[in-house]
């Protein structure tokens, strides 16, 4: 049997740093930025973030630089680029030198962007901030200590600013991605399981140096082709259906048989034949399967002039010779399992008339010429 497998992989999880709390941080918290500016008290104020896979979100952080003034952060759903819905908001805290955590309640977030925000109650320069085009900061009068706003889509914006903000994910046990393969046959995963149907349930632990875990799921479509064929007579069949076929010749290295790309093939010699099928993007090629005719024929000169008529046939045929002309020819007929049930011997004339009589069935009408050696065989069906 050869077979060419097709395997298409799309790993579509993603591995971030994790701590050994199976944490990580998104936003500004390994940031060098050097720059200040003036946050004044009163404001809340923030820019946007990108979580790259669901998890629990523990905490709203910023790096302060000691100016004990009070702060507290928020969080908001993104809208097409604007801050929209308040997620949730941090306890206060105060602003002292490096790492400052703000716990919130944990809150389950989806892969997606999301708005950290602060208000501090003393104008003055709490943390570092950055230069940059792609960042846009939107802001909010809002007296510290009073409740954090529900909606902020109304909020206004300037341009190009970004701060040392940043938020705590917790991942554990969370499923981080999922591994979409199509595998023509049988597909062995990571999980050391072989798999040979479709399967969209598995899920796999990942472990980290660390003892982090990150769990994957497969999205696996198994693309199974029956390369059995059923033989009848002189015709084989692929029992896989709509599909698209080649038929190939073994005896000749498995060359392509021209013209033939139909689920059957029929043929007038002796040979194995096996069929190449293509199915949603799979290519596989059965074994090989030997069909005998019980005749062995020569080249001829006949092969485009010698003809059989009408066929099929109820009984009674003709032999056209067309305008060839051979001392002795002898017609044989054969049964589909190569058994001679008819045989005679002409001496002359262009056409020969003949009936075969029985049931119906599929035969092979052999004409030869013993003088020049040649012989064609031509099938015939009654019905």
């Amino acid at each position: 049997m050869r077979c060419f497998h097709l395997i298409f992989l799309c790993l579509g999880f993603i591995s971030p740093k994790l701590s050994a709390q199976c944490t990580y941080q998104v936003g500004n918290h390994n940031a060098t930025f050097t720059n200040l500016d003036v946050l004044h008290e009163d404001f809340l104020l923030g820019v946007k973030y990108t979580v790259p896979y669901r998890g629990t979100i523990t905490a709203l952080n910023l790096f302060g630089r000691g100016t004990l003034a009070n702060v507290q952060m928020a969080l908001y759903e993104d809208s097409a680029g604007v801050p929209n819905n308040l997620i949730t908001s941090s306890v206060q805290g105060t602003v002292t030198n490096g790492n400052i955590s703000l716990s919130v309640t944990p809150t389950q977030l989806a892969a997606g962007d999301y708005w950290i925000m602060a208000v501090y109650d003393a104008g003055n320069r709490h943390t570092f901030r950055t230069t940059t085009v792609t960042k846009d900061v939107y802001y909010q009068a809002h007296t510290f200590g009073t409740s954090i706003p529900n909606d902020a889509s109304s909020f206004l914006t300037y341009c190009c600013r970004d701060f040392r903000y940043w938020m705590t994910i917790d991942a554990s046990d969370t499923i981080r991605g999922v591994d979409t393969i199509k595998s023509c046959g049988a597909y062995t995963w990571i999980d050391g399981q072989t798999y040979t149907v479709s399967d969209s349930t598995a899920t796999h632990t990942l472990t980290s140096s660390v003892g982090c875990d990150s769990v994957v799921r497969l999205d696996l479509n198994v693309v199974n082709i029956d390369l059995t064929l059923t033989k009848s007579a002189l015709t084989l069949t692929a029992n896989e259906s709509g599909a698209f076929y080649q038929w190939l010749d073994c005896n000749k290295n498995f060359a392509i048989i021209p013209n033939e790309t139909n689920q059957s093939y029929t043929t007038n010699v002796d040979g194995n034949f096996a069929v190449e099928i293509t199915q949603n993007g799979c290519v596989d090629t059965s074994a090989c399967y030997e069909v005998l005719t019980g005749i062995s024929l020569k080249e001829h000169d006949w092969k485009n002039k010698l003809s059989v008529y009408p066929n099929p046939t109820e009984g009674d045929f003709t032999i056209d010779l067309d305008v060839i002309m051979y001392q002795k020819l002898t017609v044989t007929i054969y049964d589909f399992t190569g058994k001679s049930i008819f045989s005679k011997a002409f001496y002359s004339g262009q056409s020969m008339d003949l009936r075969l009589d029985g049931k119906p069935g599929i035969f092979l009408v052999k004409v030869e010429s013993e003088t020049k050696g040649l012989q064609i065989a031509i099938p015939l069906i009654k019905y």
